[in-house]
């Protein structure tokens, strides 16, 4: 099942499906409430705004309110540590102790996290950062969750999930592109998994919507304040391994192909990237 409601027409994702996108592997309960009272600290989420629905009007949450559920969410870890209790009885606590009904909007919570963990100094990222860019990759918003733990996630929201086969918002289709398939990753993806390659995962986010030669690489333009801009691996990786001279080309190309066959995100892409890899690693050998 699916996470994402719509609500009034814009999507959105419940507070308590938030630990479930990364398998609970970033923004657990606890650190997704000191993310929302703003306190700040290392390893959180900046600038995002939580939101509750009463009735059918949309209320802010104010961040004092997750100081509370933040001293919440400790003292149920403390007591889970002291009685040795397993895990799975932890995350139940810890997912009921966030409010039911509230919820963050889906693109929000997509810009927050890019700029939160990927628009940093990659000069001193440290190993937490390299891991939550991990996580990123595998976003997830269809995550398994077993069927108690579903029902308290989406309490009060039932009604409200999106249908799955009106799951990818609405696109734009960039005509300038020609490249198959149509879907394509996102922008935080490309930073992600092509951080270092020609850029870091912070210029990549800052270049990729004014680059002219990354243009025919773009197969969907995001909607204003909705979808983000969708983009071809593909093309790309052939862009990159372009712009590459001598032996470094050879090298990136190498480079690119192990992120093709071991990244499941890019499994879609393998056999049109094959082709350029088998075209272009003999061409290349050669040189």
């Amino acid at each position: 099942m699916g996470v994402i409601i719509s609500i009034q027409g814009r999507d959105a994702i419940p507070i308590r499906a938030i630990p479930f996108l990364t398998e609970w592997t970033v923004l657990a309960p606890l650190e997704l409430a000191n993310s929302l009272s703003k306190k700040g600290g290392s390893g959180e989420i900046h600038g995002l705004t939580s939101f509750r629905l009463d009735g059918v009007d949309v209320k802010p949450i104010k961040p004092s309110w997750w100081l509370d559920a933040s001293v919440a969410v400790d003292s149920i870890h403390e007591v889970a540590k002291a009685k040795n209790a397993s895990y799975r009885g932890w995350q139940l606590a810890a997912i009921e102790a966030l409010p039911e009904t509230a919820f963050v909007w889906l693109d929000e919570l997509e810009v927050c996290f890019s700029q939160s963990f990927l628009d940093q100094d990659s000069d001193h990222a440290s190993e937490e950062l390299e891991n939550l860019k991990q996580a990123l990759l595998g976003l997830n918003f269809s995550p398994f969750i077993e069927r108690d733990m579903l029902a308290l996630v989406m309490q009060g929201f039932q009604h409200l999930v999106r249908p799955a086969q009106t799951a990818t918002p609405a696109l734009v289709v960039d005509k300038s592109a020609s490249i198959a398939p149509v879907n394509g990753i996102t922008t935080a993806q490309v930073a992600a998994i092509f951080d270092g390659h020609h850029y870091t995962a912070e210029n990549w986010i800052k270049r990729l919507s004014g680059t002219k030669w990354l243009v025919p690489a773009r197969v969907a333009l995001g909607a204003a304040g909705g979808a983000t801009s969708l983009w071809c691996p593909t093309k790309l990786a052939q862009l990159i391994h372009g712009k590459q001279r001598g032996a470094q080309k050879q090298k990136t190309l190498e480079t690119l192909n192990r992120k093709f066959k071991n990244i499941p995100e890019l499994a879609p892409w393998r056999t049109t990237w094959d082709e350029h890899y088998d075209m272009f690693n003999d061409a290349d050998a050669n040189h």
